[in-house]
């Protein structure tokens, strides 16, 4: 993390991961992602610090994550999203560095744009592809999907709470994926989630996208990891994304 964030996030007020989990409720959730450059992320953070506060673990306001997403060896996941399925979901084992968690997580996706996410904490010693089929099935999944490791991410990622709007933010950067020792680096790209129960125009976060002229985008770290690896995989559906984040790419290396 640059020395210029770290100044801003020492600004907010800090928040524990108890008060964010107590205080902001969302059950059904509504998540509305932007996508940007990490070239005005310092911008975008000093217009915050007086609406909300930062979730702080451990005495530090940013969280390392690592990603495994498991899939079909015909990728049924990726194809489900390609497709527009309407109720869809991501299975996956998460790695919370800083609180040295492991929890497997079922994320869906509902035809009304509601996420659902069931998690079941896992320790670091067990052999998670072994216990995948006993896994799926503690979160209602019956189904023989012959899983394999798909695609592995990492990435940095500040929270933002707002009680009083009962809403959160996470702000995902340095993001990286690996797949059979290769790795892919995206230093140029910044991923805002905004999680209410209702419409994210009451977002102070929002408002401030907006006079950048950022807006709503569906993307999905786990499409875009696929995408990378493996030009040939089916993307029409994404295109328009994807060119998105070529020009965010040339923006960051020519500015």
């Amino acid at each position: 993390m640059n020395k210029n964030i770290t100044h801003i996030i020492d600004h907010f007020s800090p928040i524990s991961l108890n008060d964010v989990d107590t205080k902001i409720l969302l059950p059904n959730r509504i998540d509305t992602k932007f996508i940007f450059s990490s070239h005005i992320l310092n911008h975008i953070l000093a217009q915050l610090a007086d609406e909300y506060q930062i979730l702080e673990i451990n005495n530090e306001k940013w969280q390392t994550y690592s990603t495994f997403y498991y899939d079909t060896p015909e990728k049924k996941f990726y194809f489900h999203h390609h497709q527009g399925k309407a109720n869809r979901y991501k299975i996956r084992i998460r790695h919370y560095h800083t609180t040295k968690d492991v929890f497997f997580e079922l994320k869906s996706k509902s035809n009304l744009s509601i996420t659902r996410k069931k998690r079941i904490r896992l320790s670091e010693n067990i052999n998670y592809d072994a216990e995948l089929p006993q896994l799926l099935k503690k979160v209602g999944i019956h189904d023989d999907l012959n899983l394999e490791l798909s695609l592995a991410n990492k990435f940095t990622r500040i929270t933002l709470a707002n009680v009083e709007k009962n809403e959160r933010a996470t702000i995902d950067f340095d993001l990286s994926f690996t797949k059979n020792g290769e790795e892919i680096g995206l230093p140029y790209l910044v991923i805002c989630e905004v999680k209410t129960n209702k419409k994210f125009s009451n977002s102070t976060l929002y408002k401030v996208l907006k006079t950048q002229r950022i807006y709503p985008t569906r993307i999905s770290k786990y499409v875009v990891g696929n995408i990378l690896f493996d030009q040939k995989l089916k993307k029409n559906r994404f295109k328009e994304k994807m060119i998105l984040l070529k020009k965010i790419e040339n923006e960051y290396y020519t500015s």
